[in-house]
């Protein structure tokens, strides 16, 4: 993973890889177990309003962006159903330094052709600690 912050910017990647064996599949009738790899990875960029008017409400918005992508290769009928790409565009709202309330758009492209690609709207509430 990376997380990088400078200024207002707050700049993030993570990678994930895992290679999954014996999914399924028979070894008593010399059938060889499915496997399935994982990769996943997303990039995202932020940026903190403050600083820019006098508004304590502007200083708490936080726009962002992010794009990733989750793919699974393999012998296991879950192969083309999982693969997808997402373009996250995004409004936080800094409740207080530990509070964040997020708002976004969510663009799922999926790599099956026959599924089709949806937009989603989500709302979250997040503490940290």
């Amino acid at each position: 993973d990376l997380a990088y912050t400078r200024g207002n910017w707050d700049i993030r990647a993570e990678y994930l890889t895992a290679d999954l064996k014996g999914l399924g599949g028979d070894d008593d009738h010399g059938e060889a177990p499915e496997t399935l790899a994982w990769e996943a990875w997303y990039a995202q960029a932020a940026y903190r309003l403050s600083g820019i008017t006098d508004s304590a409400f502007i200083h708490r918005l936080e726009p962002m962006v992010r794009y990733g992508r989750f793919t699974a290769n393999g012998d296991h009928e879950l192969e083309d159903e999982l693969s997808e790409k997402r373009f996250n565009v995004g409004l936080n709202y800094w409740v207080s330094p530990s509070v964040v309330v997020k708002t976004g758009l969510e663009f799922r492209n999926y790599i099956a052709a026959h599924r089709e690609d949806d937009t989603r709207l989500q709302f979250q509430l997040s503490y940290g600690f």
